[in-house]
């Protein structure tokens, strides 16, 4: 069974959550895409966790800019599959 796109960022479980780091920083995300020159539509679509990847390079680039490293922003969202069971 495939998911359709929608399915499939609604059971994403890996996750790269910006937005704490983000506000513990006292940036936007528009200063983020500038600064990691990135464009800001990939960074809306990394806030809306719409994207199905990220380069090792362009995840250096928003660790570099945010003065962080990548385990502060890559979470794993339990599956709701699997959720639960043991």
């Amino acid at each position: 069974m495939s998911l359709t796109e929608t399915e499939w960022y609604s059971e994403q479980m890996i996750r790269l959550e910006l937005e704490p780091m983000l506000k513990a920083r006292g940036r936007s995300y528009y200063s983020l895409a500038r600064d990691a020159k990135i464009n800001p539509s990939i960074i809306s679509r990394m806030k809306q966790h719409k994207i199905k990847g990220i380069t090792f390079e362009v995840l250096d680039r928003i660790c570099a800019v945010l003065e962080c490293e990548p385990s502060d922003l890559i979470v794993r969202v339990a599956d709701k599959k699997t959720k639960g069971r043991k």
